[in-house]
This record gives C-alpha cells, structure tokens and sequence, in this order.
C-alpha cells in the first residue's frame, strides 16, 4: 500500500508539477508548499518527505516506467 501511495503522489507531482517535477533552482523556495499540497491530496508525511527528497534523474526515471 506505501508503494501504490508513493507512486500516487509522483503521479500528482507530474500532474501539477510541484516537487521533483519543478526547475531544481526553485524547488527550495516551493518545498513547505509542495508538501502541504501533497497533505491535501490525502498523502502521509513519510510518502510526502520520500517524493520530495527525490533527485532529478530518479523522477524521471520512475516517471518511465508509470
């Protein structure tokens, strides 16, 4: 279920472009509002933390594969 979750809240990421799916210079400057925008979305902290802590190249690799 964690795993469905986590792949879940990439695919809202993608959707909205927040977290790893931002330009890397603003991703600082969004991080409180991208987690409270994955709060909303019904996501746990843990799931929102592990999403948002994601480099470049894992998103899109993960992206690949969905």
């Amino acid at each position: 279920n964690s795993d469905q979750d986590f792949f879940s809240a990439i695919k809202l990421c993608k959707k909205k472009r927040i977290g790893p799916a931002r330009v890397e210079d603003n991703r600082p400057l969004f991080y409180k509002k991208d987690i409270s925008v994955l709060a909303r979305n019904g996501f746990d902290f843990e799931t929102s933390k592990k999403v948002m802590d994601m480099t470049e190249e894992e998103y899109k690799k993960i992206i690949n594969l969905l």
